[in-house]
C-alpha cells in the first residue's frame, strides 16, 4: 500500500477513534471476499498487514455464516476458507446460517456496540456501510 494512502486510512481511523470511541486494539470483521482477496494478493501475515496500514494493532474476526458461505463455494475457495478458520470468530446470535452481507450487518446493528470496522470487498457491502457512515458524519448527527 502506497504511503500518501496509508496516510489517509490512518487519518480517518485517528477520527473515528476520537469521535465514536474506538479504541486501540481495533477489532476488524472480515468477510470472505476480503479474505480471499489478501490470499489472491498475497497479503500475509494479515494481521501485520492491517496494522501497518491503520497505524496501530488488530485483532481480525470473521463469523461463522463466512465460513459456511465460503465452504458453500467449493474447492476454489478452499484455501481461503482454510485461511478463514485461523481468524478469530465474532458470536453471531442466530439459529440458522444467513448470508455473509446480512450477519455481517446484523452483528454491526445499528450503534455497532463492539466497534468493528468492516473489511471487504464486496460492492453491495461497502455501499450499505458507506451510507451508515455518512449518515453520522453528517452536521445533524453531531452535537455541541
Amino acid at each position: 500500500m502506497r504511503v500518501k494512502k496509508q496516510k489517509r486510512h490512518r487519518k480517518a481511523f485517528r477520527f473515528y477513534t476520537a469521535c465514536f470511541g474506538f479504541r486501540e486494539l481495533f477489532k476488524v470483521l472480515c468477510d470472505g471476499t476480503f479474505v480471499h482477496h489478501l490470499l489472491l494478493n498475497k497479503i500475509t501475515p494479515a494481521d501485520t498487514a492491517l496494522a501497518n496500514a491503520l497505524g496501530a494493532p488488530v485483532k481480525i474476526f470473521t463469523t461463522r455464516c463466512v465460513l459456511g458461505e465460503l465452504r458453500s463455494l467449493g474447492n476454489s475457495y478452499a484455501e481461503s476458507l482454510n485461511a478463514a478458520r485461523n481468524l478469530l470468530t465474532a458470536k453471531c446470535d442466530h439459529e440458522k446460517q444467513k448470508s455473509a452481507i446480512s450477519c455481517i450487518t446484523n452483528i454491526i446493528g445499528e450503534n455497532n456496540s463492539e466497534h468493528f470496522f468492516v473489511a471487504t470487498q464486496d460492492a453491495e457491502l461497502q455501499k450499505k456501510f458507506q451510507k451508515v457512515c455518512s449518515m453520522f458524519s453528517s452536521p445533524q448527527h453531531h452535537s455541541i
